[in-house]
C-alpha cells in the first residue's frame, strides 16, 4: 500500500502508522476468527519497542518487547487505533521495560537450564507483529533498483510472526504463520486485505493490494519466491 496513504489514515484519528498497521493487523484476525465461527475479543500480541536514543553508540541495537491484549474484537477501525495506541503508550512508559537488558550481565553468568526454566515460565504471545525501518535511499542489486521489500520473518515460538518494511513510498506487510493455527490461507489472504482496507479509509479511498508472487516452502528452505 503506498505509505502516504496508511500515514493520512493514521493521523486523521490522531495515530502513528505503527499504532494503524497494529490495528490493520487486528482487523484481519477479527475476520479470519469471526469467519471460522470462533469470534475473540482479545489476543495476546508481541511488539518490539526501540529503545535507542542519542547517547547510544552508533552500531547495534537496542529493543524490547512488550506485550499487548491486542483488541482484535473491536470492529470500529478508529476506535481499534486509539485502544492500541492507549496500550501501546502506556507499555512505552513503564520503568520496567528493559529490565532484560538491564539484567543482560548478570543473565549471561547463569547456567543454561535456570534460564531454559526462566523462559518456560514467560507468557507466550500467540503472534508478533515487527516494524523494521530500512535504508530511506534508493538501493540496487546488480544495477537493478530495489522497488519493494518484503519482510519474511521467523516464528520465535509464536503461531504468526506479521512484519512491516516501508520502501520507495510504499508499505509491504507480509505474514508468516503456523498452519496448524492458520488452516485456511486463501481466507487468511482475504481478511488481511480487508482488515488494512477498514484502516486505509479512516484516510481515503486507499486500498491495499496484494503482492504480485506467491510463496512456497521452499522460501523457508533458501528458495526464492515465485
Amino acid at each position: 500500500m503506498p505509505f502516504g496513504d496508511l500515514h493520512r489514515a493514521a493521523k486523521a484519528v490522531g495515530g502513528s502508522i505503527n499504532d494503524a498497521y497494529l490495528a490493520g493487523l487486528c482487523g484481519a484476525l477479527r475476520l479470519y476468527h469471526d469467519a471460522m465461527g470462533i469470534p475473540i475479543q482479545n489476543l495476546p500480541m508481541a511488539v518490539p519497542v526501540n529503545l535507542r536514543s542519542e547517547d547510544d553508540p552508533a552500531g547495534g541495537n537496542r529493543f524490547a518487547g512488550v506485550n499487548l491484549a491486542a483488541p482484535v474484537g473491536i470492529a470500529d477501525p478508529e476506535t481499534r487505533i486509539k485502544a492500541v495506541r492507549s496500550q501501546m503508550t502506556s507499555r512505552r512508559e513503564e520503568r520496567a521495560i528493559d529490565v532484560v537488558g538491564m539484567i543482560a550481565p548478570v543473565l549471561s553468568l547463569l547456567p543454561d537450564s535456570f534460564l531454559e526454566s526462566m523462559a518456560g515460565s514467560v507468557v507466550n504471545s500467540d503472534v508478533q507483529a515487527s516494524n523494521v525501518p530500512v535504508f530511506p535511499g534508493d538501493t540496487y542489486i546488480a544495477g537493478a533498483k530495489v522497488l519493494r521489500h518484503y519482510g519474511i520473518g521467523p516464528l520465535p515460538g509464536v503461531a504468526m510472526m506479521a512484519v512491516l518494511i516501508s520502501r520507495g513510498g510504499y508499505i509491504t506487510i507480509t505474514a508468516r504463520y503456523d498452519r496448524a493455527a492458520i488452516t485456511d490461507g486463501p481466507l487468511f489472504a482475504r481478511c488481511l486485505l480487508a482488515g488494512f482496507d477498514e484502516v486505509l479509509a479512516l484516510g481515503g479511498d486507499g486500498r491495499a493490494t496484494p503482492a504480485s508472487f506467491t510463496l512456497d516452502d521452499s522460501v523457508a528452505n533458501g528458495g526464492v519466491p515465485q
